[in-house]
């Protein structure tokens, strides 16, 4: 009998440290350290047997049966709470804590039944079928302790049985199931055996026996793991980024593949010196944690560094150093630069041609109308010189300033020919009859406004500057400030600013030039005339504006297009 349990003892025990050279060597997980704990408690236990079955002194025995104690305590719970975690339970915390405090207070008496009477009320030292045993006389505390570790069984083995139906899809997992299931019912129906029948040899050992080759199953076979941890690695190596890894202290835990072959002292580097031994190149990007646009130039490769500090709810962590690839992506950048550049310049280049293509059409049609009309002499040019010099001059308002800018300015210069080119449809006997028109001569007239605006629409790009103000010129020339002008009778300020400049620029010009009809006036004589007619033809910020530049405008009208 003794050649046999001391053989039994040494297997389990071989077992046992064998069982946590196989956990050492998994990936680290949370299952790897519960099992780890359930490795040790098997040590524990079968160091306790052993100890026992060897002893010569009732000290020797008492140690072997505190280490017996210890083991098993601990062992039913952790065993407990790996299945939780396997079937990945989470609901269970309050149960979890209730039988962590109760278990806690069972350890405490067992490690002290010599030294109280709580447990045993008394023990001695006997030899039973050749082994060395503790006889006691056993106190309320067992039987309670005897229920717990019951208790432990009971709900350890109610939720495998539970989770074995509702997990159970293939051959696999019923295999693993029933592996994890012996774990759980072979120790318990040892131990129960143990306490009610009381056979002549302990057959808790042979149950811890089997609960061990069955973690070993487990274990070893990878049939117990955590995902989250094999997907972090698995992204870990295979993302195409350099990663490094440190702790909060600036040690350094790891990098992927790529990093190390970016930084060629990291292949071997031991986990847990620090950092600026091992890399100041590494260091120095760990250092400027707040920079999150530095880019590091490294084998004709362009990388943006990012170091983020990554900690839990208590605090602990570390940083993680990312250097992502965006050589392509500033190449890119570039290229669409370069591409945008060469794209404005072509629109810029395009655009100046359309204009100068409507400023020579504009000046084209503009001198037809003139040839057209060959009693107005030099008006269009002088017209177009007055509208220049107005609007310069209104510009300098801030009312105006907005409106007025460079660019309009320019482009109702180049237009402003355009405001009669109407005439060219109207009649010879009615644009050079000599005298005054009749009422039925003079709608014909009128109509030249709307004709003229028809024929700018078709001549010019539809849905541009230059064409809304040659437009607005052609057709609303003649409106007057309170209405009563045409085409459309439109008063004050529904006028459009060019027109209501190029009306005041027509009349005055028309004023101071001979038709076969009048006699011009002097520049005074027109001047007055337009004062006579502000607020009522005229608008009277443009005659404000036309009242300050007189010299100039006398100028223009001595020196441009002479009649």
């Amino acid at each position: 009998m003794y050649e046999l349990v001391n053989a039994v003892s040494l297997i389990g025990l071989i077992l046992a440290v064998s069982l946590l050279v196989i956990i050492a060597l998994q990936r680290p997980s949370r299952e790897q350290s519960i099992a780890t704990l359930i490795a040790m408690c098997c040590v524990t236990i079968w160091l306790g047997y052993w100890l026992r079955f060897q002893a010569t002194s009732i000290e020797m025995l008492v140690i072997g049966k505190k280490l017996n104690y210890f083991g098993a305590t601990l062992v039913y719970f952790v065993i407990l709470v790996f299945c939780i975690h396997y079937y990945q339970i989470h609901r269970l915390h309050w149960l979890l804590v209730t039988l962590a405090v109760v278990g806690l207070f069972f350890l405490g008496m067992t490690l002290t039944f010599d030294k109280h009477h709580l447990y045993y009320t008394s023990y001695y030292m006997d030899t039973i079928n050749g082994l060395p045993e503790l006889i006691a006389t056993y106190s309320i505390l067992h039987t309670l302790y005897a229920v717990t570790i019951l208790a432990y069984s009971v709900i350890t083995l109610s939720i495998t049985i539970y989770m074995f139906r509702k997990t159970t899809v293939n051959k696999s997992d019923f295999v693993n199931n029933i592996a994890l299931l012996l774990v759980v019912l072979i120790p318990s129906i040892c131990y129960l055996v143990d306490k009610i029948w009381k056979p002549s040899m302990d057959l808790t050992p042979f149950g811890l026996l089997v609960a061990q080759l069955n973690l070993i199953y487990l274990v070893a076979g990878g049939k117990v793991c955590d995902v989250n941890i094999l997907a972090r690695d698995y992204v870990f190596e295979s993302i195409d980024e350099a990663l490094v890894i440190t702790d909060l202290q600036h040690r350094y835990r790891e990098a992927n593949k790529e990093a190390k072959a970016l930084f060629p002292e990291l292949k071997d580097a031991p986990p847990g010196e620090n950092i600026q031994k091992l890399s100041k190149e590494v260091n120095l990007l760990f250092e400027n944690i707040s920079n999150e646009n530095e880019l590091l130039s490294k084998n004709n490769n362009l990388y943006q560094v990012k170091v983020k500090r990554v900690v839990d709810k208590r605090n602990t962590g570390g940083y993680v150093l990312w250097l992502e690839d965006v050589t392509t992506r500033h190449e890119n950048i570039k290229l669409m630069q370069n591409y945008q550049k060469n794209l404005e310049y072509q629109v810029n280049e395009k655009t100046a041609r359309l204009q100068k293509m409507n400023e020579k059409m504009i000046s084209g049609f503009a001198a037809i109308a003139e040839n057209r009309d060959t009693i107005t002499g030099g008006h269009i040019q002088r017209t177009s010189a007055y509208v220049e010099a107005i609007t310069q001059e209104l510009k300098k308002s801030e009312k105006y300033a907005k409106i007025l800018t460079d660019e309009y300015c320019k482009n109702l210069k180049v237009v402003a020919p355009l405001h009669d080119i109407g005439k060219v449809s109207v009649p010879d006997a009615i644009l050079d009859k000599p005298a005054k028109l009749t009422e039925e001569e003079f709608e014909i007239m009128k109509e030249h406004t709307t004709t003229g605006a028809a024929m700018i629409s078709q001549i010019l790009d539809e849905e541009t500057e230059l064409e809304g103000l040659a437009e607005d010129i052609a057709r609303y020339h003649h409106e007057k400030w309170t209405g009563k002008g045409y085409p459309e009778g439109l008063h004050g300020t529904e006028i459009p600013l060019s027109a209501r400049i190029m009306a005041v620029a027509d009349v005055f010009d028309a004023l101071v030039s001979e038709r076969p009809y009048k006699h011009k006036f002097s520049v005074d004589q027109a001047y007055d005339i337009i004062h006579e007619e502000t607020g009522t033809h005229f608008d009277p910020d443009i005659v404000a504006a036309f009242d300050n530049i007189k010299d100039q405008i006398t100028e223009i009208r001595y020196t441009t297009g002479i009649e």
